[in-house]
Order: C-alpha cells, then structure tokens, then sequence
C-alpha cells in the first residue's frame, strides 16, 4: 500500500504539479491529510514540469522530515505509519492489560512514529490502547485497531504533543 503522502501526489493534476515545479503552491498538511498550500521556504525541493511527481516521490523522506518540523503528523500519516508498526510487531502487543508482557507503545521521534518498550522512560507519554481485563491476543489485537479506526489514537497523540509544535 502506497503512503499518504504518495497517494496526494498522484492525485495532483498536471496543473497542479506545474504550480508546484514553478514554485507557485507547496505541500503541507491539515489534521487530517495533505494539502496543497501557499508557498512555504520550510519545504524546499528541485525539479522541473516534466520530472516533478517523480521528484516528489523520491524526495519523500526529505520533504515530510522539513514538513514535520513544526507540526504534528497529519491523521493519514499517524494512521499509516501506526499500521506499519502493529504489522511489524503485532497490534496486540500496543495494548496495556493484565495478560500483555510485552507491553508496546507508539511514540513520535522527529517525523515517525516508533515502537517502544515498557522499560523506555518515554513510555509514560507514549500512546497505547489500556483495558482493564485480561485479553487474549486476536481480542487485543481487534481492540487496537478499533482505537486507531476510531481516531481515538490520533487524538492521544494530539493530546500528548500538542506543547511540542506550539512551544517550538
């Protein structure tokens, strides 16, 4: 599955991609998803009209590590990135209960979302779906995924850096 990112680039219209290649748009991001933007020194790029979707696409790294700077994941991204580490690493192990030893946590390092341990001392600001009684591991892993579903996960990480964008 191709990232967010990805798919708003190919969705550009060619029109759309000249206002970027000239320099007249930029990429930024809403809470909810990417968007094409005023003009912004942050995100700077090379490319001409007939290579710019290509640019973009390998420029990608690059362009989210400027764009996340100074802002909060937009929902798309958190989402996505939030799926690849439960496919990783097993979305019941993101859930706090009586029968989870292992115990995983998201946590946002720069522009990414990371795994970590109980034993992280970040692991107290870090975001992850709690219950009360013991699961077993296709109910955890369920219950995970409907608290990311849900937007509740998005808004615990909201929440939890919030301070961060607007203290920088």
């Amino acid at each position: 599955m191709s990232s967010p990112f990805q798919q708003f680039i190919n969705q550009l219209s060619a029109a759309d991609l000249d206002k970027l290649a000239s320099g007249e748009l930029s990429i930024g991001a809403d809470d909810q998803n990417y968007r094409l933007t005023e003009p912004d020194e942050k995100l700077l790029f090379e490319a001409t009209q007939q290579n710019i979707k290509q640019c973009l696409h390998q420029q990608q790294t690059i362009i989210l590590k400027q764009l996340y700077k100074t802002q909060a994941l937009c929902k798309a991204e958190f989402n996505y990135q939030a799926r690849q580490l439960f496919d990783q690493h097993g979305a019941e192990n993101f859930c706090q209960h009586q029968n989870n030893t292992n115990q995983l946590a998201l946590m946002i390092d720069k522009e990414k979302l990371i795994a970590i341990g109980k034993n992280d001392a970040r692991h107290q600001y870090a975001y992850y779906y709690s219950n009360d009684e013991a699961l077993g591991k296709k109910e955890a892993c369920e219950q995970v995924r409907q608290w990311l579903d849900s937007g509740m996960a998005y808004d615990d990480y909201r929440v939890k850096t919030h301070c961060m964008y607007l203290c920088s």
